[in-house]
């Protein structure tokens, strides 16, 4: 990755893949959880305005 020789930090290609695919998997499952908040606050919102 471009900023790791800056560091001091050298990865092979696979650990550039491997990293590349926790950040992927992260930021699927970050979106996921805060998509599932948000729709279950959006709904009480509205069960609690129509009672």
């Amino acid at each position: 990755m471009g900023g790791f020789p800056l560091f001091g930090l050298h990865a092979t290609l696979q650990e550039n893949l491997l990293i590349g695919l926790i950040f992927t998997a992260v930021s699927l499952v970050r979106s996921y959880v805060l998509r599932r908040a948000f729709e279950a606050f959006r709904i009480r919102q509205l069960s609690g305005n129509s009672g």
